[in-house]
């Protein structure tokens, strides 16, 4: 208002409207959401001008008070009709700072926010005119009335509980305080309408939280001539309420009173914590009627009201995206997907079903987004998990590649009874083979001629149960449930491929084994390659594949014990045929996991070669044995110890004329005929049953 006339005329009328009775002290039950971990950012304001107080404020009673401010706010619009919104991130310590007469603008409280504020407190609003182009508004003007509208959350910590919680305002003209309780709704605390001859006032009321957390709030003031001030603080314990008028007997400074103004950390705009907009100093009030309700209704796009009737981001389950609706069915979560909020079915991999990840881009619950989140034995295809049923990756292999076979031709990957294990074989019946060999079924081996007694049941010489456990003595220990064709006989096995094995172990030679070696390293089995061609860890859990283990292994530079990464690095650009670096040139390879499948690297060379080293180039019913052809190695069918060369005969086994090769210790090789002596010997204590 910019009248003086018609202010004091107004304000002499004022003067006949009666003091409404004092409030009761009051009880808030229920917050909205818990306390958050974060300060809050202050209280979200509105404020209008009026050009005819009396009629807009003059004829309130504490019945109407509320209403009718309300109304005068909600007949102006947000930037069209005068409302004028900022976020009040002061104390809150608001005043005009006009210091004629008894200074009632100054407050109880003074230089609390020195420099930024005048020494009796904050500013109210004082920007631009939604009006007028490049005009001002500044409610600090004596002659200026007006109404403010403060909204937001108050944190209720747990000092606040349970306890007296007097609210206090020291007001210049008028001021009402309300909280909204989640179930009970609004509680009004206090009303104080405009009266002349008392238009400075104290008041406090009792409110007692009975849970911590966000309650919203709202408090309406109104100022009419002269002197604006308004101040909002709190004392926790005993204290005898009142309500008087500023200069009158009785009515003590709040500050002397042991009263504390309410910080701008106290307050929140939004549930989750965060502020309404990114600008911290922008805010927007909603008509309470759409508090709850659907769509943004007068909130800008991707905004809705919020429970302290404030436009808050949709950016919860409950009010997500542009359109602010709830998330339901399918899409359960509300995600900011590429900066813009949408529903979606998850946030992460818990909130799919047991088997199913949450792929980070699309957040949409796929059975899988790489290849550990399958199942063992299978790999992610266009986000569903597929057996592994190729040759370059097979399931019994641990999703590897397959070696060639007796044809020089690389095996396939098929199962070798209907529903089975893919696995690498030779072939699945007698035409697969060459030169009228058999095929062995149930390994996919072409050999000589088919076994006799080559049912798990019914096992080599004997006839033994391989179903039956371990050891005869202790029915507890698992069976080694596989019979194998081999050259000390036909025997029980524990494992034939990769999948009979559990977690973290493969199959070698017949026994299932941890995933700590290059070819087989970590939980799934893979084989390492490429520029970390080489398996550390103990265990299968910690087991991955890394440039370096030890020196030897960087062609003379240092392997960093923590990085394991080979130092100096290499500067060379590999080509097509030699695309490795081992330290100082480029080779075709320089460890065994660079070579195609079922090969090896001859460090002499640095190339590539088809002989295996030990069993572990083999498959897991396969050993690696000498060839007749001097330094030559081959992966032949049937468990058998590392490089123990077999015969046809366990005589010949024994013989260690035909164990090792060519310049072998004799030592070395003795040993060697031992350990395949003990897998004949364990054989027949099966068949005999002997414990010992």
């Amino acid at each position: 208002m910019r009248n003086r006339r018609a202010v004091l005329a107004t304000a002499a009328l004022l003067s006949l409207l009666p003091a409404p009775l004092y409030a009761a002290p009051v009880e808030v039950l229920e917050p909205f959401v818990p306390p958050p971990e974060v300060e809050g950012t202050g209280l979200c304001s509105a404020s209008a001008v009026s050009e005819d107080p009396l009629r807009q404020f003059g004829f309130f009673d504490e019945g109407t008070f509320n209403s009718g401010i309300n109304s005068f706010m909600e007949d102006r619009p947000t930037g069209a009709e005068g409302r004028l919104e900022k976020v009040v991130r002061t104390v809150f310590d608001l005043s005009n700072n006009n210091a004629t007469g008894l200074q009632l603008s100054y407050g109880d409280f003074t230089g609390l926010m020195s420099p930024d504020c005048e020494v009796g407190g904050c500013a109210f609003y004082r920007g631009p005119d939604p009006q007028t182009p490049n005009g001002e508004i500044d409610l600090n003007d004596p002659n200026t009335a007006f109404a403010t509208r403060f909204r937001g959350f108050l944190n209720v910590t747990s000092e606040f509980v349970n306890r007296p919680v007097h609210f206090a305002f020291y007001a210049d003209d008028a001021v009402s305080l309300t909280f909204f309780d989640k179930n009970v709704g609004a509680v009004s605390v206090l009303v104080r309408p405009t009266q002349l001859g008392k238009p400075t006032w104290r008041t406090t009321n009792t409110v007692t939280f009975r849970q911590p957390g966000l309650y919203p709030l709202e408090i309406l003031y109104v100022a009419v001539a002269e002197h604006s001030a308004l101040e909002m603080s709190y004392l926790i314990g005993d204290f005898d309420d009142y309500e008087l008028g500023a200069s009158e007997p009785g009515s003590v400074s709040l500050e002397e009173e042991g009263f504390t103004p309410f910080e701008p950390t106290q307050f929140f705009q939004t549930l989750s914590g965060s502020p309404s907009f990114p600008d911290l100093d922008q805010c927007q009030q909603c008509n309470r009627q759409f508090v709850g309700v659907d769509g943004n209704n007068g909130c800008p796009s991707s905004y809705y009201c919020n429970e302290a009737a404030l436009c808050a981001p949709c950016d919860t389950a409950y009010y997500c995206g542009a359109s602010c609706v709830e998330c339901k069915g399918d899409t359960l979560f509300c995600i900011d997907i590429n900066g813009e909020y949408e529903c979606a079915q998850c946030r992460d991999d818990y909130d799919c079903c047991d088997g199913f990840s949450c792929d980070p881009v699309t957040h949409t619950c796929n059975e899988c987004n790489v290849d550990p989140d399958c199942p063992r034995g299978e790999i992610c295809v266009e986000h569903s998990c597929e057996p592994c049923n190729t040759a370059d990756r097979c399931a019994g292999n641990s999703c590897n590649c397959c070696p060639n076979g007796i044809n020089g031709t690389q095996m396939e990957c098929a199962p070798v009874e209907p529903g089975g294990t893919p696995m690498c074989v030779e072939c699945l019946e007698d035409p697969d083979c060459p030169d009228g060999k058999r095929c062995h079924v149930p390994t996919g081996h072409c050999v000589d001629k088919i076994p006799e007694n080559a049912l798990p049941n019914c096992c080599g010489d004997g006839c033994v149960d391989c179903m039956l456990p371990e050891d005869p003595n202790d029915p507890q220990t698992p069976p080694v449930p596989f019979c194998l064709p081999g050259p000390v006989g036909t025997a029980c096995a524990a494992c034939r491929n990769d999948m009979d094995c559990g977690e973290g172990q493969y199959c070698l030679s017949g026994e299932c084994k941890e995933c700590v070696q290059d070819r087989r390293c970590g939980l799934r089995c893979d084989s390492c390659g490429g520029d970390t061609p080489f398996c550390i860890g103990p265990f299968a859990e910690t087991a991955a594949c890394v440039r370096c283990t030890s020196d030897e292994e960087c062609a003379g530079t240092t392997c960093n014990p923590e990085t394991h990464e080979c130092e100096p690095g290499c500067m060379a650009t590999c080509g097509e045929d030699t695309p490795y670096c081992d330290g100082q040139k480029c080779v075709e390879c320089y460890a065994d996991t660079q070579c195609p499948c079922g090969n090896t690297c001859d460090l002499a060379t640095n190339t590539c070669d088809i002989s295996c080293k030990t069993n572990v180039d083999c498959l897991g019913n396969e050993h690696c044995r000498w060839t007749d052809e001097a330094d030559a190695k081959e992966c032949a069918l049937g468990p058998m110890p590392d490089n123990v060369a077999c015969g046809g005969t366990l005589a010949e086994i024994c013989s260690v004329s035909a164990v090792g090769h060519k310049g072998a210790d004799p030592r070395t090789a003795a040993l060697l005929a031992l350990a395949a002596l003990a897998l004949a010997e364990r054989q027949r204590r099966r068949r005999n049953g002997d414990p010992s």
